[in-house]
């Protein structure tokens, strides 16, 4: 797994809380094109990913997010790795 990939999966152990945000701030500054997660509060996760990329509209960013609360780890680095983003460089893994 690359440590600087365009398609990131985030592994959930603790759940989303709010303090998490820059996180995920960071993650649209960069930008990314795929954000998985998995784990607690997954879809938590990638409904708050998805405000942020929005804000308040005059500066949006386009991220695909996805959550993946009945799937395995494994399972959701395999759909990173073969979902088509242009200029792929790879999948890179966080935990949070």
């Amino acid at each position: 797994m690359n440590s600087k990939g365009n398609k990131v999966v985030l592994i959930s152990k603790s759940g989303y809380s709010p303090d998490k945000n820059q996180i995920l701030l960071d993650l649209i500054a960069e930008p990314i094109a795929l954000f998985c997660v998995v784990g607690k509060d997954c879809q938590m996760w990638e409904e708050v990913m998805d405000d942020l990329c929005v804000g308040d509209g005059s500066h949006s960013v386009f991220i695909t997010t996805t959550s993946h609360p009945d799937e395995t780890i494994e399972e959701v680095i395999e759909f990173a790795r073969i979902f088509n983003v242009e200029k792929d460089e790879g999948v890179r893994i966080l935990e949070a």
